[in-house]
């Protein structure tokens, strides 16, 4: 198991000083994307302490996407908001928040705009950025498959139909601002408790 910090150590040349003053906040979390997905990809990853089984989908989801933030637009902050939302009420859908880590998710995002640096900035925006991914998955899995399914899957099987259609699926769902509705589909009954509740509710759920 690797365990991926992230680039802590700053030797790629994203970090170096004369491409700082080049480059955009999202250009370089695009170069960190990128670096760890070629270094990282098909090895079971740890990121500070959470396993994350679906690395494989992330990595590819991310591929697709020309290793652009997904979760770092501003496009997205409603979007993100909603996941949140969805998290803290995922027992309305039959869902146990073990699953998930929303807490120690949203401690990353806040401590983005703590970092005065940009490089830690950029490092903590990519750890958030891959966090929130697989949360996101997970949600995506066990809502339209179950817990079942998401507990035996082996998300580094290139044979599983499912697997290798899931990031196009979610980066389109994404894409088209439709990841919620989605999700709900296979949810009707909790889809009007959704829409009916407030949308930009934090979420505080324990990591382990």
């Amino acid at each position: 198991m690797i365990i991926l910090m992230l680039l802590t150590s700053a030797s790629s040349n994203a970090m170096k000083p004369a491409h700082l003053s080049e480059a955009t906040m999202d250009s370089l979390i695009s170069d960190l994307i990128e670096e760890n997905i070629i270094e990282n990809k098909d090895k079971e990853v740890t990121l500070n302490g959470l396993y994350l089984d679906m690395a494989p989908v992330i990595y590819n989801l991310y591929m697709n996407n020309n290793f652009q933030p997904l979760w770092m637009d501003e496009a997205n902050s409603q979007l993100v908001n909603d996941i949140y939302h969805m998290l803290e009420n995922s027992m309305q859908f039959g869902i146990d928040p073990k699953y998930f880590s929303p807490e120690y998710l949203k401690f990353i995002q806040n401590d983005i705009a703590c970092q005065r640096k940009v490089q830690k900035k950029a490092i903590r925006a990519t750890q958030f950025e891959f966090l929130m991914t697989h949360t996101v998955l997970q949600l995506y899995v066990i809502m339209e498959k179950g817990v079942q399914y998401y507990e035996d899957a082996d998300f580094y099987n290139d044979n599983d139909i499912y697997i290798q259609q899931l990031p196009d699926n979610l980066l389109q769902s994404i894409q088209r601002k439709n990841l919620v509705n989605t999700l709900l589909k296979s949810q009707p009954d909790a889809y009007s408790n959704h829409q009916n509740s407030a949308m930009n509710n934090a979420v505080i759920i324990e990591l382990n």
